[in-house]
């Protein structure tokens, strides 16, 4: 899957649930750790140049309040997966890197 690609090529950086109230996406987190696959601290949504977003929807990413997803703008989306029963994996690109 792409997001272990992303990893491995220093490129992923966080993901993120809009689908319940773990934002954090914790069990997504420790499955990825099995595959050694580690994303960033959940603080550094700022400093990632790609996240990886749960959501049922566009409007759902592009409405979102969340610290999680308003730290990480500007951003373009660059991929979505239909992963079935109204659920998405959207990939995120950060637009510019903060130094």
């Amino acid at each position: 899957m792409e997001l272990t690609k992303d990893s491995i090529n220093c490129q992923i950086n966080s993901i993120r649930s809009l689908l319940d109230g773990d934002t954090r996406t914790y069990p997504l987190r420790y499955s990825l750790s099995l595959l050694d696959t580690k994303p960033l601290d959940v603080q550094a949504y700022p400093k990632a140049k790609i996240i990886y977003v749960l959501a049922n929807n566009t409007n759902q990413i592009l409405n979102a309040k969340a610290w999680e997803i308003q730290s990480f703008q500007p951003f373009k989306i660059d991929k979505i997966w239909d992963l079935k029963d109204n659920i998405f994996l959207y990939r995120l690109i950060k637009l510019r890197i903060e130094i």
